[in-house]
This record gives C-alpha cells, structure tokens and sequence, in this order.
C-alpha cells in the first residue's frame, strides 16, 4: 500500500518502497502519491521514460499536482526536450504562480 511504501521510503529501503508503491497503484489505480514515487524511483535508475509516464498518468488524474509536473519538466529538460519542459513549467506555474521564488534552480528550464 501507499502508507507502507512511505514507510520503507523513510527508513531508507528504497527497493521495498518502489516494490509497495507498485502494488499500491496495481490495486489502487488512483494512488498519485505512490504513482509519483514510481516516477522518482524510475528516474534515479535512469529510466526517464517510465519516470515521465508515471507522472503523466499522476497529472491525468489530478492536473493540479505541481510536484509531478515540476519533476516532469526537469526529466523533459534533462532528456533535451528544453520546448516540453518550458510548456510543463509554464504550466505548473499557472497553478502555483510562487514555484520560482520557493525552487529557482527550475528558472533555467524557462530560458529559450
């Protein structure tokens, strides 16, 4: 479940919490949270392809999640796609208009 892959998270056991995340959103699609660890977990292996796609489905079922759609726009920049990750950014930024001034390592994303 979610819950237990937080816990195994915390205590530093990441592959147990990656495990717990999967079975967290194979039983319960919705799981975002779980969903965006997936994410997490896949792009500290390097796997930015299934790192975006989990932050994707994250964001189709609730668009407002800023933390999916930052994550997604740095992994979209660091794959090269500098004109999708300024459109994820921008948008991000239509939500939580403050992004920039709380994480301005994320300003070079915006520059053409």
């Amino acid at each position: 479940t979610a819950q237990l892959s937080f816990a195994y998270d915390r205590a530093g056991q990441e592959d147990k919490a990656e495990r717990a995340a999967q079975r967290a959103v194979d039983l319960e699609p919705g799981q975002t949270a779980a969903r965006i660890n997936l994410g997490s977990y896949a792009m500290k292996r390097g796997d930015a392809k299934s790192a975006m796609a989990h932050w994707l489905k994250a964001l189709a079922q609730n668009p407002a999640l800023t933390v999916a759609r930052v994550n997604l726009a740095v992994a979209q920049f660091q794959s090269g796609d500098t004109k999708s990750a300024r459109a994820t950014l921008l948008t991000a930024l239509q939500y939580d208009p403050d992004l920039l001034a709380a994480q301005p390592a994320l300003a070079p994303i915006l520059v053409p």
